[in-house]
């Protein structure tokens, strides 16, 4: 099957075009030129007995307008005119113009509206991810300072803590308020920084504490527990761990922190470390 293309197809409809226009042209002259010659004429024929017998009667007249003749010739032309009388103008617009301008513009309104509708789909996904990186970005940079005696009581009852814990005995976690730091002379020794956010990571990661980005070190170090077994240690070691991220959020912005109160966190950090992994599972 041959395809052709829109300029054959333009050139191929502008010859039947033509030939239509011909037709109906040549056979309305045709026709004019016979009822005007009168040699186009409708008889009638009538039959009816008389005196001498059977009587025939002929009347020919000119052709009217509800003769069959007529109207053959009249749907002849309509037939052979009808694809280009959508094309006939009024006031210099065509019906078939109007048609083309109606079904363009439908087309580039469904275009729009696809458009736009893409466009929302991209806007709320970048709202989404705003809020996400925004949330993320909360619970990393908040800065929650606790005092140095705080920080002592917690250290100093961590062990009664862990081992109540694993005697199985119902434990109601301490508050930890925030307060005024405490600003620091001596330079935040690097052992116990890269200490206590190395721990904080693996913390963060085992206990599903807050959003965590891509290949974050953590990961790698990473205790498998259940879900209940997060929900658990979160709930009863809440103080130490809140401890542990105010000093990680502290050091990582650069919060003037007492070695000693540094210290004492990292300890607090490596025994909930030591616990986690030593948990029976």
């Amino acid at each position: 099957v041959a395809i052709l293309t829109k300029e054959q197809g333009v050139e191929r409809a502008s010859v039947f075009k033509l030939i239509r226009w011909a037709i109906a042209i040549g056979g309305l002259l045709t026709f004019v030129v016979l009822l005007l010659g009168n040699r186009f004429e409708v008889c009638k024929v009538e039959s009816g007995a008389g005196k001498d017998g059977a009587t025939v009667t002929t009347t020919c007249g000119g052709p009217t307008v509800t003769d069959a003749s007529v109207v053959a010739v009249g749907l002849l032309l309509v037939l052979l005119l009808a694809p280009d009388m959508s094309e006939v103008g009024v006031l210099g617009v065509s019906l078939k113009r109007r048609l083309e301008a109606a079904e363009q513009k439908a087309t580039d309104s469904e275009a729009k509206a696809d458009r736009l509708e893409s466009q929302l789909q991209m806007q709320n996904l970048r709202v989404d991810t705003i809020s996400q990186n925004f949330a993320a970005a909360q619970a990393t940079n908040q800065v929650f300072v606790v005092t140095s005696d705080a920080i002592k009581q917690a250290d100093t009852r961590l062990p009664d803590k862990i081992d109540a814990f694993s005697r199985g005995e119902a434990l109601t976690p301490n508050t930890v308020v925030p307060s005024d730091p405490s600003v620091g002379t001596d330079t935040p020794d690097p052992f116990l920084v890269s200490r206590i956010l190395e721990n904080w990571e693996i913390l963060n990661a085992s206990l599903n504490l807050q959003p965590r980005g891509h290949g974050v070190g953590g990961d790698r170090f990473r205790v498998n527990l259940s879900s209940d077994e997060i929900e658990l240690f979160r709930s009863t070691f809440d103080e130490e761990i809140r401890i542990v991220r105010a000093m990680r959020n502290n050091v990582a912005h650069a919060v003037p922190i007492p070695n000693e109160d540094l210290q004492r966190v990292v300890d607090i950090s490596e025994q909930l470390l030591r616990f986690l992994r030593s948990t029976p599972r």
